[in-house]
């Protein structure tokens, strides 16, 4: 899997996606770097901490957070979005 590690904006939910039909909020940023990243040949797992943490459930995201160093080591490869290219 790839992680995508990205720069945290306003927790202001503002895009919504779609995974297996179900409707997922997402913050811009995420949502700008999926835009950006979306081949899903290229990258085809796709591990963010947004989308993959339950962020409405406190315990979940506690014991997840304390994994995170390991998740990112263990990653093929962490892209590391800043956002857009500047015009």
């Amino acid at each position: 899997y790839t992680a995508l590690s990205y720069v945290w904006d306003p927790p202001t939910l503002t895009a919504q996606i779609s995974i297996d039909n179900l409707p997922i909020s997402i913050t811009s940023s995420v949502h700008t770097a999926l835009l950006a990243l979306r081949s899903p040949y290229e990258y085809p797992y796709l591990w963010i901490d947004q989308i993959c943490i339950n962020q409405d459930n406190i315990q979940e995201k506690t014991e997840q957070v304390k994994l995170i160093r390991e998740i990112y080591h263990n990653a093929e490869r962490t892209i590391a979005w800043l956002g857009p290219r500047p015009d």
